[in-house]
């Protein structure tokens, strides 16, 4: 199996650094914003047996993002949020684990979507080098 990663401009926020995964073998692909946290993929339909029926195409409005390292270890893992409530929620523990030194206050952020000015917010946290504003 191979696969091709690169950077792609989102579609929701025009972020030049969305995240875009080709898998080789089966001519799938996803795409996810760590900025807006919207997401596309194009994979197959399979049927009970296993045998490729046809192509789903699926995209996601973002309505936040989370970007998350540990104070720890320095491992990073993100997200899209579909929800504005969502976004508060995942806002105020990031908060929280910051203030208890679990999450690195520098390196981590939780954005929300604003649909008004057509950008991600940050709501918790800051910009990291990764996705600098």
């Amino acid at each position: 199996m191979s696969s091709v990663s690169e950077y792609q401009k989102c579609k929701q926020c025009s972020y030049e650094q969305g995240n875009y995964d080709f898998d080789c073998s089966v001519s799938e692909w996803e795409c996810d914003c760590p900025r807006c946290g919207h997401g596309e993929s194009f994979s197959w339909i399979t049927d009970e047996q296993g045998n490729r029926v046809g192509w789903k195409h699926e995209s996601l409005n973002g309505r936040g993002a989370v970007w998350a390292t540990s104070a720890e270890n320095g491992i990073s893992t993100s997200f899209g949020l579909r929800s504005a409530k969502t976004a508060e929620e995942v806002a105020q523990r990031m908060r929280d684990d910051i203030a208890q030194g679990k999450l690195d206050g520098e390196q981590s952020y939780v954005t929300k979507w604003n649909p008004e000015t057509k950008q991600a917010e940050v709501i918790a946290g800051k910009w990291c080098t990764m996705v600098e504003q």
